[in-house]
């Protein structure tokens, strides 16, 4: 028994090609395409992908805005002392003189 669809009276049944041909089969309706039902799917798909990230990306925007909030220095920076910073850097030098000195003695 092969089912073809009679569209001029109605689109949604379906009827037989057997001698019952203007009687509808109980309980069946017409069947979308295969097509149809993919593209359905994945367009459903697509925009809950595109929703997920696009609240993810706002969620985002949220936190870094309220980290920079939260980021704020507490009070007046301390000033770089350059005097101390000179010696920091002499007393390097020296070590790394006497560290070439020692080295050379053991050679």
């Amino acid at each position: 028994m092969k089912l073809t669809s009679c569209l001029a009276s109605r689109p949604d049944t379906l009827y037989t090609n057997d001698s019952d041909a203007g009687k509808p089969v109980a309980g069946r309706q017409r069947e979308t395409p295969q097509s149809e039902k993919t593209m359905a799917d994945m367009q459903k798909k697509m925009s809950a992908a595109l929703a997920a990230v696009s609240a993810y990306l706002q969620d985002e925007e949220a936190l870094a805005s309220d980290r920079q909030r939260e980021h704020r220095p507490a009070g007046p920076q301390p000033q770089l002392n350059l005097w101390a910073q000179s010696g920091r850097q002499e007393m390097m030098n020296m070590r790394t003189l006497i560290q070439m000195r020692a080295f050379d003695r053991c050679r």
